[in-house]
């Protein structure tokens, strides 16, 4: 199943970066397309070469001697002596390495076929190239052989020339001994006349066998299929480079783009983030744009998929309130510009929604911002009641524009703001807060930067930790959740917010987890994300599924007949 969610994340994340990729690829392909169509034309001319070896038999032994003479002709094609030749009979102006560089030779296998192959930027001459290597090869074979077997039958015929002659004055001599009735030199002379004869016979035996050789070893090279020219370029591959140069483009983007995905610590998987923390993920919520509006987009514009994603969100709170009723949130982020304050705004707005009266308060003694949200003045606020009795309360509790949200802003920024938050004073004012509200929702400083969301994490009901996804890193998540669960707080789950619907890693969960509630909720039973089922699965609660029509109506605070 891991795997799964890992290959998925991996084509999801493919997916986001799709237009890189494509970018990537096509100035690399245009880049080699260009760069191939103004290389020069490079043509190629083929020959055939055709060893033919005179044998007297043809077994295993003459086959295998075959294809290594077929070798060992193939390696002579590319001597210096042969190039020298070709260079020479064509009058080319080039050395013998280009001319070397030019040629391809290959034996064709169990045959005693050699492909000769030349490529030039002229098709003509690269035809008259091959045609003349092949002629030379053939010359050039004809003429070793020819001196090979010259000097032996030059030296026979010489003898036999030498052997005809002294036949020839024996003969003479005998004839004169005959005349002269000479019985002795008749005898002597037709002795030398019997051994010249035989002599002379040994020699031309000699040159018969010689022949024989000679015609036995002899090679004889030929062209099975001469060269013609070819206008068809053979080179460069426009098509192919630019394909290629597109590929390698798509491979390196890729590449860079998972190391660069495998170096970011920042949140991207919502089930991964769930399981290294060991916190459900209470909500998801998508990118509000505040550009035209306030922030408060569960009462701008109530029917988006985002405000339904805050009902999700304002669900699951009565769920993990169903054993421990929640009267005091506290909302928190690991690190700054996370949009906690908004979505704490937007929480409120959503409970209320709900007919729960929901008493806001702007905790962050160091950059307040829910004034700005509300549109109200921050003249006073929390930090005044640090100097004044409680029962000056009522004076700096706001009613805002929306029915039952109550704000208590920041007021003046105290130079210790922490030592404030901390103080038996905060403990009272909270004390003091609940009597007014179903619930009461502070917005704190994020937890790494200050401590302020840390010594008031102990004294609340619960924890809320808001995460921007693609800008929190894992390792701030992870130690604000060490630190909140140091002091013993109660943190009941996660919020990843800032998600953007065209970030295609998240389109299917954010997708899947809105699209269960938006539509016609009366009619549509709500389902539990299942990183929050597994929460109550491990703790053992019970819980009963209702339409989120009925939820809306059950207000947080803890009374038997308001939580199902």
């Amino acid at each position: 199943m891991l795997s799964r969610s890992i290959l998925g994340d991996y084509f999801a994340m493919l997916r986001h970066w799709a237009w890189l990729l494509v970018t990537i690829a096509v100035i690399f392909g245009t880049t080699a397309y260009v760069v191939s169509d103004h290389q020069p034309r490079v043509y190629q001319a083929s020959t055939t070469i055709l060893v033919d070896e005179a044998k007297a038999n043809a077994d295993y032994q003459s086959t295998l001697l075959d294809e290594r003479r077929a070798q060992t002709y193939a390696q002579l094609l590319t001597t210096e002596q042969l190039l020298t030749t070709v260079i020479q009979k064509l009058g080319l102006h080039m050395t013998t390495r280009q001319l070397g560089s030019m040629v391809a030779v290959k034996v064709v296998r169990d045959t005693q076929l050699i492909m000769l192959q030349v490529r030039d930027t002229d098709p003509q001459r690269a035809a008259r190239l091959a045609n003349t290597l092949a002629t030379t090869l053939a010359d050039q074979t004809q003429n070793t052989r020819a001196s090979r077997f010259g000097i032996s039958k030059d030296s026979l015929q010489q003898q036999m020339s030498g052997l005809d002659k002294q036949i020839h004055q024996t003969e003479a001599s005998l004839a004169q001994a005959q005349t002269n009735n000479d019985k002795a030199k008749q005898d002597q002379l037709q002795a030398s006349l019997t051994q010249y004869r035989s002599i002379y016979a040994n020699l031309l035996q000699n040159d018969v066998q010689l022949q024989l050789a000679e015609a036995q070893s002899s090679s004889s090279i030929s062209q099975a299929d001469p060269a013609i020219a070819d206008t068809r370029p053979v080179a460069p591959r426009i098509a192919y480079n630019a394909l290629i140069a597109a590929i390698l483009g798509v491979v390196l983007a890729a590449g860079s783009v998972l190391l660069k995905e495998s170096l970011d610590d920042s949140v991207k998987n919502p089930e991964a983030l769930s399981v290294a923390l060991g916190l459900p993920i209470l909500g998801l919520i998508a990118r509000i744009d505040r550009t035209k509006r306030s922030g408060l987009i569960v009462v701008e514009q109530p029917r988006s998929p985002v405000s339904e994603a805050f009902r999700v969100l304002r669900t699951n709170f009565q769920f993990t309130g169903v054993d421990r009723p929640i009267r005091t949130l506290l909302v928190t982020s690991p690190s700054q510009d996370e949009g906690k304050s908004t979505l704490c705004a937007n929480i409120a707005a959503v409970l209320a929604q709900s007919g729960q009266q929901v008493m806001l308060v702007d905790g962050d003694l160091r950059r307040p911002t829910q004034h700005k949200l509300f549109e109200l003045t921050n003249r006073s606020g929390l930090s005044e009641l640090f100097k004044q009795p409680l029962s000056e309360l009522e004076n700096v509790i706001r009613r805002t524009s929306i029915k039952g949200v109550s704000l208590v802003t920041a007021g003046a920024i105290p130079p210790n703001p922490a030592e404030l938050i901390g103080s038996e004073k905060m403990r009272g004012i909270l004390q003091q807060l609940q009597t007014q509200a179903d619930i009461v929702l502070i917005d704190t400083p994020p937890v790494t930067p200050v401590t302020d969301a840390v010594v008031l994490a102990q004294r609340v009901d619960g924890v809320v930790l808001v995460v921007r996804s693609d800008v929190t890193k894992m390792s701030a998540c992870q130690q604000a959740v060490a630190q909140l669960q140091h002091v013993g707080a109660n943190v009941i789950g996660l919020v990843i917010n800032d998600i953007s619907p065209r970030r295609a890693r998240y389109e299917y969960a954010y997708r899947g987890y809105y699209n269960a509630y938006y539509g016609s909720h009366n009619k549509r039973r709500l389902q539990l994300p299942s990183w929050l089922s597994r929460k109550h699965q491990q703790t053992g609660t019970q819980v009963q599924v209702q339409p989120i029509s009925a939820l809306r109506d059950s207000p947080l605070k803890g009374k038997s007949s308001q939580h199902q």
